[in-house]
């Protein structure tokens, strides 16, 4: 049987106006609510997804939706759906007695990555690797000799590797929320060219 976790996913970017109605349709079929213990959000239009925009933790405007029995902590229908259409999102899945909180962030240019967090959504880091970079950090303080500038330094070198593999990957802001508007061309014809 499935872990049910809580979960939010907040997504940016700028929508094409021709895959709004596919959004509009995989919010609807995911079943997510704008703020906890709310109804159901049921966007159909392009103005009802910007009407339900807002700042998120880092301050940035974004749609973000709740999902309060989420399997697994994910957003099953959702995440596909944004990546296929290379729409940037960040989730965050708060944890349970026996799972993590995680991050996951997608990102068109760098994909999707994912990390453990503490409930604020901040990246928790190994405390055995955090322990690895202090060694060596104290070995190059203690370092003496006439070879010590070259040990030191490999020593430092070691520890800022040690130090970026503990580190979650780095990824770019997300961007804020927005719908593209379609061109409408200024001929007779009364379409879209």
């Amino acid at each position: 049987m499935a872990e049910r976790m809580a979960a939010e996913i907040w997504i940016g970017g700028k929508i094409p106006e021709i895959a709004v109605s596919d959004l509009c349709a995989a919010i609807v079929q995911q079943g997510v609510c704008l703020e906890w213990g709310d109804e159901f959000f049921h966007p159909d239009s392009g103005d009802d997804l910007l009407s339900a925009v807002r700042l998120n933790r880092e301050g940035v405007e974004v749609l973000c939706l709740c999902y309060e029995q989420a399997r697994w902590g994910e957003f099953e229908t959702l995440e596909p759906f944004l990546q296929r259409y290379e729409i940037p999102f960040t989730r965050l899945t708060a944890g349970n007695y026996e799972y993590d909180c995680e991050r996951v962030e997608f990102r068109p240019d760098s994909g999707r990555v994912g990390y453990v967090t503490n409930g604020e959504g901040e990246p928790v880091i190994s405390g055995a690797k955090v322990r690895e970079v202090e060694r060596l950090l104290t070995r190059a303080l203690t370092s003496s000799g006439p070879r010590s500038c070259k040990r030191l330094e490999t020593t430092l070198q070691r520890a800022r590797s040690k130090l970026r593999q503990a580190l979650p990957p780095s990824v770019s802001p997300l961007p804020a929320f927005d719908v593209e508007a379609s061109m409408v061309c200024s001929c007779s014809c009364s379409s879209s060219c």
